[in-house]
């Protein structure tokens, strides 16, 4: 039975599993924010997410890698978190697990998994910067496309599968900047990073982010000396002086 993971509210992971092994499901819950699903109501990947986040280790030495969840940043961001959790609530999602803030030292908040957001959620749309998953079941790949698309967000995805070539396929209709496939999370300076719609515009790294800092003068010469029709020569790429400083 095929499973996928996508975050229709931010659209920056969108994961696809179909034969799926046990080194495919340990790496879904290790990254994704949000899940789906396909054909039942309790699959496997929310069981092992709850067995998973009832073992979590929360708080502690940082240093220390049996740590599974530090804190939020501020006890401000931690307060956002759980408000965003209890309007989802109200507007018909079901809580699965924790939901509330952890009291004592620090801003933490309980990790969390929501279901049954509809689309008039506001969970559906918004960002969540906190440990909370949402799982969505799905019937289809045109499906999943629909509901990762269907979001003010796109910075980048992830696919991971069995299948490349579908996994190809899938990520070309995948509205976000970039889209990985079997891995959550890689960058290098020749590849480029950047996000569409609300998630960003222009470049980072590689050739298409040195071009954001410099001018770009077109030059042209006319046949014969002049012409009333020039053909046109290949764009200059020219260093703004004061910018070429990297």
């Amino acid at each position: 039975m095929p499973y996928r993971s996508v975050n229709p509210a931010t659209g920056e992971v969108v994961k696809t599993y179909d034969n799926h092994s046990d080194a495919e499901l340990e790496a879904a819950l290790a990254t994704a924010h949000s899940i789906y699903e396909a054909g039942c109501s309790r699959g496997p990947i929310q069981q092992r997410l709850e067995v998973r986040i009832a073992a979590t280790k929360i708080g502690g030495d940082p240093t220390d890698e049996s740590v599974g969840l530090g804190r939020l940043c501020s006890v401000s961001a931690r307060d956002d978190i759980a408000a965003q959790v209890e309007r989802a609530v109200k507007a018909g999602a079901t809580l699965h697990y924790g939901g509330s803030v952890i009291e004592g030292p620090g801003a933490f908040f309980e990790p969390t998994i929501l279901t049954d957001i509809s689309r008039d959620n506001p969970a559906y749309f918004e960002e969540f910067f906190g440990p909370v998953a949402q799982i969505y079941f799905v019937r289809d790949d045109d499906e999943i496309v629909g509901l990762a698309n269907d979001s003010h967000y796109g910075l980048s995805g992830a696919i991971l599968s069995s299948d490349v070539d579908r996994a190809k396929t899938l990520a070309s209709r995948i509205e976000t900047g970039s889209v990985r496939i079997n891995t959550s999370s890689y960058t290098a300076p020749d590849l480029p990073f950047v996000g569409v719609k609300r998630s960003g515009y222009g470049r980072e790294l590689s050739e298409y982010g040195i071009k954001e800092l410099v001018n770009q003068k077109m030059v042209h010469v006319a046949e014969g000396g002049s012409s009333r029709w020039p053909r046109f020569q290949p764009l200059l790429h020219t260093p703004t002086p004061e910018r070429t400083s990297i």
